[in-house]
């Protein structure tokens, strides 16, 4: 199944969408934690169409800064 992964840097703080190929969350959670592992996890869901929130989420980040 895909997923989609929103993830933070604790450092910069600049937010990275991730999309991985994994067999539950708990796969796609610890590959994206192999990949970045300076990075926050904030979100995981299944569905790609979830994208739209989190680039509402991002922009309303940036307005703010």
């Amino acid at each position: 199944m895909k997923y989609l992964i929103n993830l933070t840097s604790r450092t910069s703080g600049k937010a990275r969408f991730l999309k991985l190929e994994a067999d539950d969350i708990k796969g796609a959670e610890a590959e994206a934690k192999d990949m970045f592992p300076t990075y926050e996890i904030n979100r995981i869901c299944e569905n790609s169409d979830q994208r739209s929130w989190f680039s509402t989420v991002s922009r309303m980040r940036r307005e703010d800064e």
